[in-house]
């Protein structure tokens, strides 16, 4: 292996041609590439080199001598200093074009789909204020102060307290600043991940995109919390449209997942918002999509890929608190949501009743176990529900299990529409879909999160032979 051609520390001017999968620039030093942190295709900058790899190297931008076209001022006074947003550095439409690029790669790269038909990205009008979730990290800022806010990129120890983050609502931002001020009077100790000490580990802050309604939970290592009255009575005072203050307790157990219990301080614990005319209800500990606005243009692309209609059985496998089942069951003769999270299914089937949907029926289980024993009739549907013409995937992050697919393929749907928001284990999991007799028609990508690297999508898979359109 011939030596890298640069070292740790050096500074090298760099033109930057193209854009890494996480969002880095790329350029090149003959064969060898350099990951510049800050750099966008077009530019040519200053870089320092930080670390030195066998095939690579990562460096950041010191300054930029010729911007790209594409680069744009960035809107937060944070930028840099904060670990989110990388991309604010680059104009809109840029972005997008680079996420359906990067994904037409990874499909091609990873999963061997070759010139595979990909609608039209489905963007934000308005991609500022869009998150309905947040999680703020408590610690300590550079000054030693406690803080509520973000980590700077690459570190854990120290926060920075964001003021007022372009991505939420002012109110979530009045939330942080409340616990911030209730952090710093009570005297609560922040969490120390160096030492493995503290109490107070993160605020949890939700917002219904519809309604205004807010819900403010804190993380904390143990079960009480100092001043209570005071933090319930900051939130109130600051925050408008809080419905609910609540603690989360992490309970560490050895060689056992760490586990969680809940205390309502003030209010209830959920929120309500509304989706295309459906009305949810979503406490603190579920999974929502973090975009109302873009949520409703994802469902609607796994309705179309699923092909809804009032004849068809769907089963929405991964369901969560029910929005894509509930969603679709409004057009479809019955859904099955499988949901491994025992809160997430009380959700679903209040949201069910809520709505006054009768079509859809939720069983909690693990989806590969459950997807066994209704193969092996164990579970017995009832037979509104058998047979599903459309399985609708929303698997984890690390994508779907070997046996999950074969599972799949036994019951035998038509059509599978998978939703992802993340290209590399979507391409892995497609291939085993083909594997096992389906074909992939198209993908829609949907920007769920506009000023990341992120991308949300929607592949549509027929039955050999199958008509999916």
């Amino acid at each position: 292996m011939p030596q890298a051609p640069v070292t740790q520390g050096e500074h090298l001017h760099l033109t930057i041609s193209g854009l890494a999968f996480g969002g880095q620039g790329i350029a090149r030093i003959g064969e060898f590439v350099v990951f510049v942190d800050g750099g966008l295709p077009g530019d040519t900058a200053l870089v320092q080199v930080r670390r030195v790899r066998k095939r690579h190297a990562e460096a950041r931008v010191l300054s930029i001598a010729s911007p790209s076209p594409e680069r744009t001022a960035p809107r937060c006074p944070h930028f840099g200093e904060c670990g989110g947003c990388r991309w604010q550095i680059l104009r809109y439409e840029a972005q997008t074009h680079y996420k359906e690029q990067h994904l037409r790669e990874s499909l091609e790269r990873l999963g061997g789909f070759r010139d595979v038909e990909m609608n039209p990205i489905r963007c934000m009008d308005d991609p500022w204020r869009y998150r309905n979730k947040v999680e703020f990290s408590a610690g300590r800022d550079d000054k030693g102060l406690p803080s509520v806010g973000f980590h700077p990129p690459g570190r854990w120890d120290s926060i920075v307290p964001v003021s007022g983050c372009l991505l939420i609502a002012d109110e979530m931002n009045a939330a942080r600043s409340a616990a911030e001020g209730w952090l710093r009077e009570s005297g609560a100790p922040p969490w120390d991940p160096r030492r493995r000490s503290g109490l107070v580990r993160s605020i949890i802050v939700r917002r219904s995109h519809a309604l205004g309604e807010v819900l403010v939970g804190v993380v904390a290592a143990g079960p009480g919390l100092p001043d209570e009255s005071g933090l319930v009575q900051g939130l109130i005072q600051q925050v408008p449209g809080l419905t609910g203050v609540v603690q989360v307790e992490v309970i560490a157990q050895p060689r056992q997942a760490t586990a969680t219990r809940l205390r309502t301080l003030w209010g209830s614990n959920g929120i309500r918002e509304r989706l295309d005319g459906l009305e949810l209800g979503i406490s603190l500990e579920a999974f929502f999509q973090t975009n109302t606005t873009m949520a409703e243009v994802l469902y609607g692309a796994a309705a179309d890929a699923a092909g809804a209609a009032p004849h068809t059985v769907i089963w929405d496998l991964y369901s969560g608190i029910g929005s894509i089942a509930l969603y679709m069951a409004r057009g479809a003769g019955s859904v099955l949501g499988v949901e491994v999270n025992e809160a997430a299914v009380r959700d679903a089937r209040r949201n069910s009743a809520r709505n006054g949907i009768e079509g859809a029926v939720f069983l909690r289980g693990d989806v590969r176990k459950t997807l066994k024993a209704i193969l092996e009739a164990r579970i017995d549907l009832p037979q509104t529900l058998r047979n599903p013409s459309a399985v609708v995937l929303d698997p984890p992050r690390g994508g779907l299990a070997k046996k999950v697919v074969a599972r799949v393929a036994r019951v035998g749907p038509e059509r599978v529409a998978y939703v992802s928001c993340n290209p590399s284990t979507m391409a892995h999991d497609l291939t085993l879909f083909a594997e096992n007799g389906y074909e992939l028609r198209h993908v829609t990508p949907v920007d769920m999160f506009p000023h990341t690297p992120h991308i949300e999508c929607v592949a549509l898979l027929s039955r050999g032979g199958g008509q999916g359109t």
